[in-house]
């Protein structure tokens, strides 16, 4: 699962600079190998329930890539310079007026001063640049960033960053510590049983470098999950940068 979320987080980052063809290809194998990692995700394994609508995710994401790969890109006109051939200029030297006369006592006129004020150049603002807000990256689960995420503005969790969730996931341990109450349930699908129950409640507030969210509803995971995970409900609003040590998050 971790193998397949670190697939998912290059083919991401890949898909905001691609341009050409073979970018574009890149994106779609790191897709496929995200795709294929999920689906090997045993039944028995706790993130087996979080997987399958990940897998339905990831094949969306797919097929925008292979579109992108598959595009006709028009290819740029070659320009041609054509070197301009030198041309003489011949100036024909003043011919002196007939009625004017120069005199040595003439002084030459001078120009009248101008009381037009000059134009002064306005000062140009400088917009302003929207603040990146950095976690530090505490370790990795696998491959998979883990971070440090603040509830209610008093419990401090390590969570893995899923930029495939659509919502936030907490363990029960987590749960417990926090108190947070069972409010209602969320069924999903699986490739191998249907009906499968996550347990929903809300936390006052999550908070990750600066960022706050308020109220958010969060599903409880089963025992057998052993690391939270953070998803799109919290950073929906940015686009999520991994780097080596931090992960930053950049306002859209």
């Amino acid at each position: 699962y971790e193998q397949a979320l670190d697939a998912a987080y290059s083919a991401a980052i890949l898909g905001q600079s691609a341009q050409s063809t073979d970018d574009w290809q890149l994106v779609t194998s790191r897709w496929q190998e995200a795709i294929s990692l999920l689906r090997k995700v045993p039944f028995s394994s706790a993130y087996h329930a979080i997987a399958q609508p990940k897998i339905a995710q990831y094949q969306r994401n797919l097929q925008v890539a292979q579109k992108q790969a598959t595009r006709p890109r028009p290819s740029s006109p070659s320009t041609k310079e054509v070197a301009a051939s030198p041309r003489r200029i011949a100036v024909a030297p003043p011919k002196p007026s007939p009625t004017q006369k120069s005199s040595p006592l003439e002084t030459p006129n001078t120009p009248e001063t101008s009381n037009t004020p000059v134009p002064t150049t306005e000062p140009q603002t400088t917009a302003a640049v929207p603040r990146v807000y950095k976690a530090p990256i505490k370790r990795r689960a696998g491959r998979t960033p883990v971070i440090e995420v603040t509830f209610n503005e008093a419990q401090t969790f390590e969570m893995i960053i899923d930029t495939g969730a659509s919502g936030t996931v907490i363990t029960q341990t987590m749960a417990d510590s926090l108190g947070v109450v069972a409010e209602g349930e969320v069924v999903a699908n699986t490739a191998s049983a249907k009906g499968i129950k996550f347990s929903i409640g809300k936390v006052e507030s999550i908070s990750v470098a600066g960022i706050v969210s308020k109220d958010v509803r969060v599903a409880i995971g089963g025992s057998e999950l052993e690391i939270g995970l953070l998803g799109q409900d919290f950073f929906g609003n940015y686009d999520v940068w991994i780097r080596q040590n931090v992960v930053e998050f950049h306002p859209r």
